[in-house]
């Protein structure tokens, strides 16, 4: 139920989690996860972090926000969670690149001016039940490439 849930290690490059999830009927909402996240000893609660979720936000919306001073907010409901539903979703941050992917469909992603950097992994079922399993968390690395239009018209 409600809680914050976090992995013992802290990562300190650039990671992403895979995981297999769904609510428990009746919940239909907050399917979310947390990554690059640090806790607050001071407030005993969740730090410098992202959340990223589906059916969250009070009004069903998927999207990710950043836990910092200044911090962002990106919200859609292009994507709508069917609550009970079992989904393989992966987040995580590439030197401030973050993303969620749900079932392979690119969810929302945010290039950080301000990226957080490492830290921990973990799920922040906010007013919800999950069942989770099937947790891979993997180290990553982007390679750049030159992107282009070709002419549509002359």
């Amino acid at each position: 139920k409600g809680g914050i849930l976090f992995t013992k290690q802290s990562f300190d490059k650039d990671v992403m989690m895979t995981f297999t999830a769904s609510t428990v009927l009746p919940a239909t909402r907050d399917v979310n996860a947390v990554f690059c996240a640090k806790w607050d000893k001071e407030t005993d609660y969740l730090g410098e972090s992202y959340v990223c979720g589906l059916n969250g936000w009070y009004e069903d919306k998927a999207g990710m926000e950043s836990n910092t001073e200044g911090g962002f907010r990106a919200l859609t409901n292009s994507y709508r969670y069917e609550p009970g539903k079992e989904i393989r979703m992966t987040v995580g941050s590439i030197q401030g690149h973050t993303f969620m992917v749900v079932d392979d469909e690119l969810v929302i992603e945010y290039v950080d001016n301000k990226p957080i950097l490492g830290g921990h992994f973990g799920f922040s079922p906010y007013c919800t039940i999950l069942k989770i399993k099937d947790i891979d968390i993997r180290e990553i690395y982007w390679e750049q490439f030159k992107q282009s239009y070709v002419p549509e018209f002359e």
